[in-house]
């Protein structure tokens, strides 16, 4: 009598998922500051088959438009099988648990949370979407963004030029970094990333 085939493996949507490198940008100027970053950080390092796989230093940034006080600035690097736009709710969300309320542009905030850039086996990933841009527009533009990114992935290129570049070629009036934080974000993080990061598992 001949065996009938064996049972059928349950197909898992998380295994089978793209693994991505994705850089996310954090920032608070209200209330517990430091402890908002770091609610956020351990927020997006419990997501399903997620590691931090760089942090950079905190900085203290002078404010923007309509906020009054400095912001605590850093950008995380996580390797992920979270596609963009649900990476973009589970931060939406982030901002909401910390009171984020979205009131009015550079006006204050909880927690601000931008997905920066996502990189996979092809490289970077390119969204144009009505809710999410890739890579984020406003990268080249910002200090605040480009000093915590460099201390992680010195080599990554926006629009054709190296962080470093872009970062040397910024206006006196666009230089809001004021100075490095003495906290570390979270203790014994990885301190710097390769792209893509996703040679050796």
């Amino acid at each position: 009598m001949s065996e009938g085939p064996g049972p059928t493996k349950a197909h898992d949507p998380v295994s089978a998922a793209p693994v991505r490198v994705a850089f996310v940008a954090l920032g608070s100027n209200v209330g517990e500051r430091f402890e908002h970053l770091h609610a956020a950080a351990r927020g997006l390092a419990a997501l399903p088959a997620t590691t931090i796989v760089g942090c950079s230093s905190i900085f203290e940034t002078a404010p923007m438009g309509a906020a009054k006080f400095n912001f605590l600035n850093a950008v995380i690097a996580l390797k992920t099988v979270v596609a963009p736009l649900p990476m973009l709710d589970v931060l939406l969300q982030l901002e909401r648990s910390r009171g984020r309320a979205r009131e009015e542009k550079w006006g204050p905030r909880t927690l601000d949370l931008d997905l920066l850039a996502m990189y996979g086996d092809e490289g970077p990933l390119t969204v144009a979407h009505p809710r999410l841009t890739l890579p984020h527009p406003g990268i080249a533009a910002r200090d605040f963004v480009l000093r915590p990114l460099m201390e992680i992935a010195p080599s990554l290129q926006v629009a054709g030029q190296r962080l470093d570049h872009h970062l040397a070629t910024l206006p006196e009036g666009a230089r809001t970094v004021r100075g490095r934080h003495g906290l570390p974000l979270l203790e014994r993080a990885p301190f710097g990333v390769s792209v893509p990061l996703l040679e050796g598992g």
